[in-house]
């Protein structure tokens, strides 16, 4: 049985509608973040499916989430990032 998951949400797409563009680190921390969220809940990992990248130029394999109650987990997930410290001194 197929289950029908084109109104189901990625990553960028929700940080997208809070008003962020999230580049590829952050994209990937988030990412794996979301999942372990999901399957702590669900017991299952996500669903993936090929979606068009965010820059236009072809495809990505995306997590998939529905629409509803854990989209606001996602959104707490976010809220919460902290891009990792550029504190350390070049070594160069």
């Amino acid at each position: 049985m197929h289950q029908d998951t084109h109104a189901w949400v990625t990553v960028h797409d929700i940080a997208y509608e809070m008003g962020l563009e999230l580049d590829d680190e952050a994209a990937w921390s988030l990412g794996a973040q979301i999942a372990q969220a999901w399957e702590w809940e669900t017991g299952t990992p996500p669903l993936k499916d090929l979606r068009r990248k965010k820059n236009g130029a072809g495809t990505h394999c995306f997590a998939l989430y529905p629409p509803g109650p854990f989209v606001e987990r996602m959104k707490l997930i976010i809220r919460g990032y902290q891009p990792p410290s550029a504190d350390q001194m070049s070594l160069f």
